[in-house]
Parts: C-alpha cells; sequence; structure tokens
C-alpha cells in the first residue's frame, strides 16, 4: 500500500507541475481579456518582439505584454516590478496589471491596494506624450505638454521606478511594432555647410519660419469672440494676435547666421552630446511664453511635435535670457528664447514635424477657454549628414535623476544636518545660553516635522530597515537605495551619529514623529491640560512594548 500510494503520489505531481503551464497561461488571458473587454482572441506570445496580440474578429486591437521583457529595472525591493501592459494600435495605454512584486512599502505598511489604485491611472494614457509622477493628475490639455499620474505618499520611488519601467517597455514595443513610433534614420548638422544669409535670406529658403496667428483665426479655433479676456487688447488692425519666428539653430547656416560667430560658438559649448537647440521669437497679443514664465523651465504654451509625439523644450536661459541683444532682426519689440531638446527626446531634423501653439485664454478665475495652432515644417535635408539609427542614447540613471530633480531639497537638508553637526559639536558651550537654545531647538523641531516629514517625505521607519535586510540576502545593489535621497542622506547621518553621539541625535532631532509627539506636549502644558506621569518602574516594562508594536 505504501509503495502504491507513493506511486499515486509521484504521478499526481507531475500532472500538477504539468498543468501548471497551462493554467498560468489561461490565467494571463483572463487578465489581458480584462485590458481588452472587447477581445475575441488573443494570440500565444510571439518571440520577437514578446507579446500577444490581441484580436476582436479579425481587426487588431493591440498588443499585451509583460515588462519585464523589456525592462530589468529593479524596485526598492531590489527585484522587478513584474507588469502586464495593454497598448493599443495608437499607442494608447489600455491598461496596467501588476502581476508580481516585492516592494516592502505595499506588503508591509501601506497595503497593496495604493499601488492598484496607482496603476489604474494608466488607463488610456497616450505614450506619445510623456507621463511623469507628481504635479496635478489628470489628462493632458491644450495648455500642457505632459501628462501628470498622482504619486503615492511614502512610496515614491517604487512609483517613480513603476512609471519608468511603463514606459520603457510601452516605447520598446511601440518603436517596433506601431507607425510613427518607429526610429528612421539619424540626421546631424553638417558642421561645416555655411553660407553667409540675412535675415530676408534664411526666410526664402524656410531656414527661418514665420507664422502668423490673426485674432479671426483664434476666434474660429474657439467658437467666440475674445473681447473681454484678460491680456487682449481691443481689436487692432496693426498687432496680429501672434506673430511667431522660429528656427533650428544647430546648423552653421542658420544658428551662425542669426547669433553671429561668438554667439553660435557659446552655444555649441553649452549644449551637451547630441542635444539640438530651436529659437522662438515671438509678439503681438500672445506671445509663445507668457509674462510670469520661469526661465530654464518648460513653455506651457509651445510644443515640439513629431510623429504624433510631443518633444520636450527646455529653455536655456542663453545670454541670460537676452537672446533678442544677439539677433540681427528687423523687429522693435518682442520675446525670445532658445530651447534645449535632450538626445533622449530622439528629435529628427530631417524628417517633418510641427510646431505647436497651446492658445490659453482667460477672462477670470472660473472661466477660460483654450484652442491649439500647429505650423507644419520640414528642413531642407542638405543641411544634414544622415546615417542609419544606431544604438539608443544611454539614459541618465534613475538614482541620479532623482538627485537632481531634488537638489535643492537635498541642498536644504544638507544645511540643517551641518548646523546640527555644529550643535552637538559645542554642545556645552551652546546649551549655556539657556533660552537661545531652547528656541532654536523648538525651530529645528518644527523644520524637522514641517520639511523633512511632511513635504520631503523623509521619515525613517522599520520598512527602510527591513528592505536593507532583504537586499543583504541577494543581490545587493546600492543605486536601489540612492533612489530618495533624502532618505539616504538621513539614514548616513543618522548610521554615522550613532556611534558618534549616540541615538538622541535622530530620536530628539530628526524624527518627524518625534518632534510631532514633543510639540504636542508643548501645546498641552500651554493649555493646562493633565499630564499623564508614569512611574519609572513602569516606563522600563512598557517601553519594549514599542519595538514589539513596531
Amino acid at each position: 500500500m505504501t509503495r502504491r500510494a507513493s506511486f499515486f503520489s509521484r504521478m499526481l505531481l507531475l500532472l500538477s507541475l504539468l498543468a501548471c503551464p497551462t493554467l498560468f497561461a489561461q490565467e494571463l488571458d483572463a487578465q489581458i481579456q480584462q485590458l481588452f473587454p472587447k477581445a475575441t482572441r488573443i494570440e500565444a506570445k510571439q518571440d520577437n518582439p514578446p507579446v500577444h496580440s490581441v484580436y476582436q474578429l479579425d481587426e487588431l486591437l493591440g498588443y499585451a505584454f509583460e515588462s519585464t521583457d523589456y525592462s530589468n529595472l529593479q524596485g526598492f525591493s531590489g527585484k522587478p516590478i513584474r507588469l502586464l501592459i495593454g497598448m493599443d494600435t495608437q499607442g494608447v495605454l489600455a491598461g496596467v496589471k501588476v502581476l508580481e512584486h516585492h516592494e516592502p512599502v505595499f506588503l508591509h505598511g501601506l497595503g497593496e491596494q495604493p499601488l492598484f489604485d496607482f496603476v489604474d491611472q494608466y488607463q488610456q494614457k497616450s505614450i506619445g506624450i510623456p507621463i511623469v509622477v507628481g504635479g496635478s493628475q489628470g489628462s493632458a490639455s491644450a495648455s500642457e505638454s505632459i501628462v501628470r499620474i498622482d504619486g503615492v505618499s511614502k512610496a515614491t520611488v517604487s512609483v517613480v521606478i513603476l512609471n519608468e519601467t511603463v514606459l520603457l517597455s510601452a516605447l520598446s514595443v511601440a518603436r517596433k511594432l506601431l507607425e510613427g513610433f518607429a526610429s528612421g534614420p539619424l540626421a546631424t548638422a553638417k558642421p561645416d555647410l555655411y553660407e553667409p544669409l540675412d535675415w530676408s535670406q534664411l526666410l526664402q529658403r524656410d531656414y527661418l519660419q514665420h507664422w502668423t496667428i490673426s485674432r479671426e483665426e483664434v476666434e474660429r479655433g474657439l467658437g467666440h469672440s475674445i473681447d473681454g479676456y484678460l491680456g487682449i487688447e481691443p481689436e487692432s488692425d496693426t498687432q496680429p494676435f501672434t506673430d511667431l519666428y522660429f528656427a533650428y539653430l544647430n546648423a552653421p547656416s542658420i544658428g551662425r547666421n542669426l547669433l553671429g560667430d561668438a554667439g553660435f560658438a557659446r552655444l555649441n559649448e553649452e549644449l551637451k552630446a547630441d542635444e539640438q537647440t530651436v529659437l522662438v521669437l515671438s509678439s503681438g497679443m500672445y506671445r509663445h511664453v507668457p509674462d510670469d514664465f520661469v526661465p530654464a523651465t518648460s513653455p506651457s504654451r509651445l510644443v515640439l511635435m513629431q510623429n504624433g509625439r510631443a518633444i520636450d523644450l527646455y529653455d536655456m536661459n542663453f545670454n541670460n535670457g537676452a537672446v533678442m541683444e544677439l539677433l540681427d532682426a528687423p523687429l522693435e519689440e518682442g520675446e525670445a528664447q532658445i530651447f534645449r531638446i535632450k538626445a533622449h527626446s530622439a528629435f529628427n531634423p530631417a524628417e517633418p514635424a510641427g510646431l505647436r501653439l497651446n492658445v490659453n485664454l482667460q477672462r477670470n478665475h472660473l472661466v477660460q477657454s483654450s484652442t491649439d495652432f500647429t505650423r507644419d515644417f520640414q528642413l531642407d535635408q542638405a543641411l544634414f549628414n544622415i546615417e542609419e539609427a544606431q544604438a539608443a542614447v544611454e539614459p541618465t540613471p534613475i538614482w541620479l535623476r532623482m538627485w537632481q530633480e531634488r537638489v535643492w531639497q537635498i541642498g536644504v537638508l544638507g544645511v540643517s544636518l551641518i548646523l546640527l553637526s555644529g550643535v552637538f559639536i559645542w554642545q556645552h558651550r551652546i546649551s549655556q545660553h539657556s533660552r537661545g537654545f531652547h528656541l532654536f531647538r523648538a525651530g529645528f523641531l518644527l523644520f524637522t516635522l514641517v520639511f523633512i516629514g511632511l513635504y520631503a517625505q523623509g521619515q525613517l521607519s522599520v520598512v527602510n530597515i527591513f528592505t536593507l535586510l532583504l537586499a543583504l540576502g541577494e543581490n545587493f545593489d546600492i543605486r536601489v537605495f540612492l533612489m530618495d535621497p533624502v532618505i539616504f542622506i538621513l539614514w548616513s547621518f543618522t548610521f554615522v551619529s550613532l556611534f558618534i553621539w549616540g541615538r538622541g541625535v535622530f530620536c530628539g532631532w530628526l524624527c518627524p514623529f518625534g518632534a510631532l509627539q514633543e510639540m504636542l506636549g508643548w501645546l498641552a502644558k500651554r493649555l493646562h491640560i493633565r499630564q499623564w506621569k508614569i512611574s519609572d518602574r513602569s516606563h522600563q516594562r512598557l517601553q519594549w512594548l514599542k519595538y514589539l508594536i513596531l
């Protein structure tokens, strides 16, 4: 009986193992069906590229694919987040589902529902428009060239990595399968091709594009009159709504003639490898940047388009914003900026493109109207060396980008930690000034609560320790911990200070939760709220309870 039972057990195990792939495939098909409710046929995964083609009868609806086939980005756990992504034939995401993850903040902290709510935001978002985490959530409008989705508090690193994983995977598929996303031949401006040309000659050759938008065109686009809107002057026959010039500056026959030899040389010095630039100059009632435009940022009114994709533009703040001084332009007044096109945008100047002007007019703080206009253009291919596409530019590591984006937070935190270190180094001398010391401590605790805790999300917790212990066990990668610069700096400082001054540095000064407790205690005393006194004996017994709870 024992031998027979053993035989049947082995056969049952073998049948279970054989059935696992089938069960997994059925489960995956069910998930894909949820992404494409109208699907009647889901093809098996093909090899190159690894996607499932999804059909409604004989009509191709789109593709479903797993992120791990395209991205090996590690989450905060040190392991990739495995996603199922659906995308239609126009590059619009049908949705995203989490197949597998090991993120401690969701498994042992917030729960998984915030993660599922986060990925639900990708539905009906186009990958042709940059998707970023943070800011005002919603679809891109005529006044925006990006889509912002809500992040998850206390899980910044995890959701940023997840967003990168979605975009990297979706763009990889789109460039191989979708029209308009494939990378064409690369074009670079011929550095030795130069011919002296004046303003009118640049216009005649279309090296300099001139675009005028009349008041009547705007009113037709909006469907009503623009009288009464803020910033709109009474109708005038002499002043257009927008009078705009733009030019691609990397070609010497354009950039050198517009900026002069010295200006063009300085422009090239400020550009990084494979970066490109566009000059935009405008006048009229509605210019390409608003009066409150912040230099060195992206313009909200202006979008460069190519193959249906928005190309990010970044103001260079060239010549400290005084670009008009460099131009020999026959214009009495105007606003001019030089915008940088970064290498990863894959803009091809030899292919057709378009410049879109977003018009957003406001009557008051409640009523506004929006429309947009696009001017298509094609530069002379004789200006460029055209080569076959090469390997994509290596993107900036996520952890480095996170440090660059939060540089001012890092600076403020660094200054505060240096100041705190000074207080502990000279603590005996400083503590002699009791009143001043207590005022400083109150201010620093307020800084810890508001800036470190609420704004920078720098509350250290047991989840961070748990993640570190898990990472030490296998595939440790310091870059995972570098992805949240505030947490990394605080942990490093706390670790070092623990051996120098003990745990009082963090617990007494840098813990936002502790700062909140102490400030509530001060408030209670001010309000004469009765304080509970616990005996030392009870305190010694109960203090271990907090570690059990943690």
